[in-house]
């Protein structure tokens, strides 16, 4: 399921491999985002188009949605 909702800064997200992946921050460009810059766990810094945020398959992470079967993403 790709994303509908606009990246959050410091939010926490998982892809499909069940890496964890944070929005570092946002690169504007007349006041207006143009890429984001996500960083992983390993420590890998990936700077994306706004664009191709939409088309990630990611979920964000949060201790609310943490459950039992959540526990190996932990």
């Amino acid at each position: 399921m790709a994303l509908d909702h606009e990246p959050v800064i410091g939010a926490w997200y998982v892809n499909l491999s069940r890496q964890f992946l944070k929005v570092w921050g946002m690169v504007y460009n007349n006041g207006k985002p143009q890429q984001i810059v996500l960083r992983y766990l390993n420590g890998l810094r990936l700077i994306i188009e706004l664009t191709d945020w939409y088309a990630l398959d990611l979920r964000r992470y949060t201790e609310k949605c943490k459950t039992r079967s959540d526990a190996t993403l932990a």
